[in-house]
């Protein structure tokens, strides 16, 4: 176990101190406690050297010292590591897939030329209330919505949620995947997933690039992170107050 590797270790730095404590002269021992005269004392324990600089140091440099000089702390350090991989990247297309689904809520909603709402929705309104869930914040009609975010080349280069823009502007609907689009196409008609009727005037990409979630830690944080849990189960262990 890991704890037991560090009590053994303390143990022995624990004997060792005694006799360098033991070892010191009187004279020497006052000089410790007036300022004046520094004991050290070097122990070692099988082939790992830990040095004490104060007979009287506090435990917890002592228990610091063990772990370091444990063969614990590789191990924990790296378990740590490894539950800290790469858990979590916002990815673009985990968001254009979210805005995908945000649309498909909105199928059957009935066209209303102007309408901002579930009672009644047009091609524009439907972009800006999907993309709004997001705090993508987009402008009220088609033509406006069409310069925002980066332009996308071609279909074969489209991702799930990226905008379709046809007719130069006048209609404007979220690419699925496959070719396919969620759309409110015109009066008499709901908001609906079908395929891509023409060749889009422009695609634009309005989702922002991929960026790290915050739970992302370096190796030095895990590492420091894997020390401090070990010391604080090996205090519980002693029954030592923090």
């Amino acid at each position: 176990m890991a704890i037991d590797a560090v009590m053994s270790r303390i143990t022995e730095i624990r004997s060792a101190m005694g006799a360098t404590a033991a070892s010191v002269a009187p004279g020497a021992v006052g000089g410790v406690m007036g300022g004046n005269t520094m004991a050290t004392a070097m122990v070692s324990a099988d082939t790992t050297r830990t040095t004490v600089t104060n007979p009287t140091q506090d435990f917890g440099s002592l228990l610091s010292a063990a772990v370091a000089t444990s063969s614990i702390a590789p191990a924990a350090s790296t378990a740590a590591a490894q539950s800290l991989t790469p858990a979590g990247t916002h990815t673009d297309r985990d968001l254009g897939q979210r805005i995908v689904n945000e649309a498909r809520t909105w199928i059957g909603t009935p066209y209303q030329w102007g309408g901002n709402t579930k009672a009644g929705v047009d091609c524009s309104g439907l972009v800006k209330n999907v993309l709004s869930e997001y705090g993508i914040d987009m402008p009220r009609v088609a033509r406006q919505q069409m310069g925002q975010g980066r332009a996308v080349s071609s279909l074969a280069d489209a991702q799930p949620g990226d905008l379709l823009v046809f007719d130069g502007g006048t209609h404007i609907g979220i690419y699925v995947s496959e070719g396919r689009m969620i759309d409110a196409p015109y009066r008499g008609r709901a908001v609906t997933e079908r395929a891509i009727y023409e060749t889009p005037t422009a695609i634009r990409r309005v989702i922002p690039d991929a960026t790290p979630m915050n739970t992302q830690q370096s190796p030095v944080t895990a590492d420091e992170r894997a020390t401090q849990a070990v010391q604080r189960a090996a205090l519980d262990r002693l029954g030592v107050t923090r």
